[in-house]
């Protein structure tokens, strides 16, 4: 904490201080002396150390600056300088802040409609903010965890859809594509999301986050047709095959054309965080009649 004159700054300004309000009441404070109040004479007699052991005229006809204005406003709120004044209120500011996000994508993931609601009711601002494991928005969190209500409020409060992860610069999109979370995607598909999405760290864009990515717990034939549903809805709505999704797709025409397009795309690997795994690990690994693909991608090189 900065340091303060007193000691108990802090219960002479409220939990949540505003800057600019201390900075108009020292502007207050200036024009009151230039008018020649006397309660502004009194208060710089008292708080400012350049007048103690003067008289109420001397203060009344000295010049002041706004930079005394706010020494005073300072040590009255038990401050030594307004430069102290600023910092208290900025780590009060800030860390409020911080732990209204924090709390927010805590409650986004747990499905908690009623305490994001009151989250955002009271912090308008912090919708698209980044927090919590991995730093992901609210929108991340109740995306990948399937809270449909916490996602429609979100976006009817005008959250942003391009808003990336730091953890793997994945939009809200990615993370509902690899559970994958049909309704979710539909309803961020709707609102205008990318359904390409290319740029995140595992650089598989939302198709592939889908399918190579999919994390899906359910049985096997389950997954792969919730699968096989995304991967429709993304091309529906712009979204694009990869060598990797149409090759968990064991999709042959597809994976021809990506090919054709571009060549070198039989020969790619996964970033380090999917092991450094090539196309045909991918296409061995996948379940069902993969055969055609494995002999596919060998004819394709």
């Amino acid at each position: 904490m900065p340091t303060s004159r007193s000691g108990s700054s802090e219960s002479r300004l409220p939990a949540s201080p505003s800057f600019a309000l201390l900075r108009d009441l020292a502007k207050g404070l200036l024009k009151a002396h230039k008018a020649g109040r006397e309660e502004a004479v009194s208060r710089f007699l008292q708080h400012h150390p350049r007048f103690k052991n003067t008289t109420s005229g001397s203060v009344a006809g000295a010049e002041i600056s706004l930079r005394d204005a706010q020494l005073v406003v300072a040590r009255e709120h038990g401050f030594d300088n307004w430069t102290n004044l600023k910092k208290h209120v900025s780590v009060a500011v800030n860390g409020g802040r911080k732990a209204a996000v924090e709390s927010l994508c805590q409650a986004a993931g747990a499905g908690d409609l009623t305490v994001v609601t009151r989250l955002l009711d009271e912090h308008q601002d912090i919708i698209d903010e980044l927090g919590g494991s991995g730093e992901r928005t609210a929108l991340h969190f109740a995306a990948y965890n399937g809270h449909e209500e916490i996602v429609d409020l979100i976006l009817s409060r005008g959250a942003d859809l391009s808003v990336r992860c730091v953890g793997d610069q994945g939009t809200p999109l990615h993370f509902a594509a690899e559970r994958p979370r049909l309704e979710i995607m539909e309803r961020l598909l709707k609102a205008g999301a990318d359904p390409i999405g290319e740029g995140d760290l595992h650089e598989m864009g939302v198709i592939g986050w889908g399918t190579a990515m999919q994390a899906s717990k359910e049985e096997p034939q389950v997954a792969h047709e919730q699968r096989d549903l995304a991967v429709e809805m993304l091309l529906q709505y712009g979204g694009r095959h990869t060598i990797w999704s149409a090759v968990a797709v064991g999709d042959l025409e597809a994976i021809r054309e990506v090919v054709r397009l571009a060549p070198q795309a039989v020969r790619e690997r996964m970033t380090k965080f999917g092991g450094h795994c090539s196309v045909l690990h991918l296409a061995v690994a996948g379940a069902g009649p993969y055969e055609n693909v494995v002999r596919l991608l060998i004819e394709l090189g």
